[in-house]
């Protein structure tokens, strides 16, 4: 009976040691042209393993934390109409290491329904012609 409890306090003691990752952290805030944007989600995608972990942004920004060392693709959603989709790809997550990424978001639209960048475009290529 004693050596069953001693096999089982090893292998509770040494189940942290082998569980665990190296891990880093990505810090930063969102942006767009009013400011820092609270509700937005954050994405990093491991690239190698394609498992995606997220997080909502406040007032202070994001920190997307413990995650396993390794290359990211971190993204945010167009948020409705007013911005497009973000995505920076080759973000290295080091152990131990936190890296900081403060994302600006390009405006996606001119405040109506259909007046996004691809329509501004578009009007401004033949906007010299005469009819």
């Amino acid at each position: 009976m004693i050596r069953l409890a001693i096999t089982t306090g090893f292998f509770i003691l040494a189940s942290p040691a082998f569980s665990q990752e190296p891990q880093g952290a990505i810090t930063g805030t969102v942006n767009e042209i009013n400011g820092t944007v609270a509700d937005a989600t954050v994405e990093a995608k491991n690239i190698e393993t394609e498992v995606v972990y997220s997080v909502i942004t406040d007032a202070e920004g994001f920190t997307l934390s413990q995650l396993p060392a390794g290359t990211y693709e971190i993204s945010v959603p167009p948020l409705g109409w007013r911005t497009a989709r973000f995505v920076q790809p080759n973000v290295l997550v080091e152990p131990g290491q936190t890296v900081r990424m403060d994302i600006e978001l390009v405006q996606g639209n001119l405040g109506v329904i259909g007046d996004d960048l691809a329509f501004l475009a578009i009007r401004n290529k033949y906007s010299g012609l005469q009819g």
